[in-house]
């Protein structure tokens, strides 16, 4: 397939740009579609949407399974009724009919698609219909086996925990902590009792961490969990030693100046 083109190709795109869709002339030149429509922008010549609907629509001609009927329907009441509702009256699938507008051309405004989110959201004090109920009481006899079905049973153990052993550890990244993304070592202690692999190891020698307390590495690598890298501390200890005071103080106007400025970029962002 052709990654470039030649004046000939673009002699062809410019004669037909207006006639076929960017991948009908892609597929007569041998190219993907995304490079005749690189061509196309790079070179302003870009074709107008309702003839891209036009050709959109063309492609679709013989492809649909929805009858005239169906499609006058769609026409007359897309504004009019939500489409969830519409699918469910003609006996189709919500994201049938919106493919079916997209081949038509026809686009429910703005202003009707949030007036519609907001008819269909919880307004405040509004109780669920099955608060309080037992799924027995809201749920037809076929809705509730359907639901069993995938119901997971007393005792069933996740797919993903079945291929770990007792005694087995892996390797996390931790994403939640301000100022995380560290990697830990855990280890599998039972099927649903995993421990942080360096607490793990220093309760083993040392029993039970005091409330307060925590465990951790004396030379700061999180990897190394052997208990002479270990070491117990209280959490007051842990903060005076992650402070800002810590460091001189044109580091700490620095670190200062970089706080502000990531503050200015996440309200602009808002």
């Amino acid at each position: 397939m052709k990654t470039t083109l030649t004046p000939v190709n673009e002699a062809y795109i410019k004669r037909n740009r207006l006639k076929k869709s960017a991948k009908d002339m892609a597929a007569h030149i041998g190219c993907s579609g995304s490079i005749v429509s690189r061509y196309l922008n790079r070179n302003g010549l870009q074709v107008p949407r309702e003839l891209i609907i036009k050709f959109r629509a063309q492609k679709m001609t013989g492809r649909t399974t929805f009858t005239s009927e169906e499609d006058k329907r769609i026409r007359k009441e897309y504004l009019t009724t939500p489409i969830k509702k519409l699918a469910a009256e003609m006996g189709r699938a919500a994201t049938g009919i919106n493919g079916r507008l997209k081949a038509m051309g026809l686009t429910i405004p703005a202003e009707i698609i949030n007036q519609r989110k907001l008819a269909g959201s919880f307004k405040m004090g509004l109780n669920p219909f099955n608060k309080g109920k037992k799924q027995h009481e809201f749920l037809s006899k076929e809705a509730l086996e359907r639901v069993r079905q995938t119901q997971f049973k007393k005792g069933q153990v996740p797919h993903n925990w079945a291929h770990y052993k007792d005694g087995e550890i892996v390797t996390h990244r931790d994403m939640g902590k301000k100022g995380g993304n560290k990697l830990y070592k855990w280890i599998r202690v039972t099927l649903r009792d995993w421990r942080m692999l360096h607490v793990y190891n220093w309760e083993k020698h040392n029993g039970p961490v005091p409330a307060g307390y925590i465990v951790v590495f004396k030379n700061g690598d999180t990897m190394n969990c052997e208990v002479n890298n270990l070491e117990l501390i209280t959490r007051a200890e842990n903060m005076r030693r992650n402070s800002i005071h810590n460091y001189p103080e044109e580091i700490q106007k620095t670190i200062r100046t970089i706080s502000k400025i990531n503050k200015k970029i996440k309200q602009h962002e808002k």
